[in-house]
């Protein structure tokens, strides 16, 4: 905006008219403030007459130089969609769209956190990640333009979760206690926090009644890619023969199922049968 103000040592009322680029904007205004729009870059004059009604005027000129702001450039990560699931070992593709309103996008850097994870140059803008172990990862896309500009885009959250399978490494127990049988719980990918795997038992044997109460859940702790379960028979006097203990693993949210879910162990009886005649 512009404000003419002017005073006269007679006290005489004093009149302003404002030219704007030679057209008048303004005129016979006891005083005058003007708010230049202006749409675009380029060099402008005003002028300022102030009169005082008697024949006296005065006037002043000014050169005026509007620049552009440069704007910021536009980006949008577009895959992957948040809250998407992807398995161990997995490879992410990265995908932004970015435009810049008064230059050009120079580049678009894909990062995890505050983590470069690489950057494209031409668009289509895409990156892919590969070999992403098991965790939570915060993807954005950083855009920058011709100007050194840059604006990041919104965050997207995604997760990575591990692959568990199932193995007998001991087949057999036996009464008493001292002989038991086993399972491994196993999972690829990071080891850095602990994992709960979850599973079901069936067979002949009864939990608690033939062996040792198992819960239907195991810790793998971290620093370890695998855990072990171990059936520990409970020793009675029933003449029982041979009994089985089957376990197969359950789905859940936090890991994906291998290819081998389920194993059996058997439990062998210590008593033997008496014969009479």
């Amino acid at each position: 905006a512009f404000s003419v103000a002017a005073s006269d040592i007679d006290a005489d009322t004093l009149t302003y008219q404002l030219k704007l680029d030679n057209v008048v904007v303004g005129s016979n205004e006891p005083a005058y403030t003007y708010a230049a729009g202006f749409t675009a870059a380029g060099s402008h004059t005003i002028l300022a007459t102030v009169s005082d009604g008697q024949g006296g005027s005065v006037t002043q000129t000014w050169a005026v130089t509007v620049v552009n702001v440069p704007q910021s450039p536009l980006v949008n990560l577009t895959a992957p969609a948040g809250g998407t699931v992807f398995f161990a070992a997995a490879s992410i593709a990265l995908a932004a769209t970015a435009s810049d309103p008064d230059g050009t996008v120079s580049k678009v850097e894909f990062c995890n956190g505050a983590t470069l994870l690489g950057q494209d140059t031409t668009s289509p803008y895409a990156y892919t990640w590969g070999n992403v172990s098991t965790g939570t990862y915060t993807l954005t896309a950083k855009a920058t333009d011709s100007t050194g500009l840059t604006t990041v885009s919104a965050p997207v959250t995604v997760t990575v979760i591990p692959t568990v399978t199932l193995a007998v490494s001991d087949a057999w127990a036996a009464e008493p206690t001292t002989d038991t049988g086993r399972f491994q719980l196993s999972r690829t990918s990071s080891t850095t926090a602990p994992l709960t795997v979850y599973y079901t038992l069936g067979g002949t044997a009864g939990n608690g009644a033939d062996f040792q109460s198992l819960s239907g859940s195991a810790v793998i702790p971290a620093g370890s890619s695998y855990v072990y379960v171990y059936v520990t028979p409970l020793n009675d006097a029933f003449i029982e023969g041979k009994e089985s203990v089957s376990m197969t693993l359950s789905a859940h949210a936090s890991y994906k199922l291998g290819a081998t879910v389920s194993g059996t162990v058997n439990l062998l009886d210590d008593e033997q049968p008496v014969v009479t005649v």
